[in-house]
């Protein structure tokens, strides 16, 4: 998992949930959409939680980058945001799901599970026979 809030203090509450879970694990950080980025071109996590309003690139807009680089909904938007403008235009640039500030730690866990069952796997060409 990729954490993405400016917020050092939510990062850390998200990492907490996360490392209480025994099917997670935190691959990084990131406190803006320009590492976020970044940082899922390095570590090319399962799933991102993403924060919306950050400096230097919001997370709508990191959304939208990161989905068309992975190919597939592997962003959660996590936000104190409750407009549904958001909500909108998180899934249109898109996000798996919207989970608002404070999260339940039990269901920000299940849902960053969830959503890493929905990676899409490589399909694999077996090797051709020998002539």
């Amino acid at each position: 998992m990729l954490i993405v809030d400016d917020v050092k203090e939510t990062r850390d509450k998200l990492k907490s949930i996360i490392n209480d879970d025994d099917e997670l694990t935190v691959a990084g950080e990131a406190a803006n959409g320009l590492e976020a980025i970044e940082q899922y071109n390095r570590l090319a996590p399962d799933v991102v939680s993403m924060d919306i309003n950050m400096p230097a690139l919001d997370g709508i807009d990191a959304t939208a980058r990161i989905t068309s680089i992975a190919q597939w909904k592997c962003v959660v938007i996590v936000s104190a945001q409750t407009d549904a403008l958001y909500l909108q235009k998180a899934m249109v640039a898109g996000a798996s799901e919207y989970l608002v500030l404070p999260v339940d730690p039990s269901e920000y866990a299940a849902t960053l599970k969830r959503v890493a069952r929905q990676k899409p796997t490589t399909p694999r060409i077996p090797p051709a026979p020998a002539p």
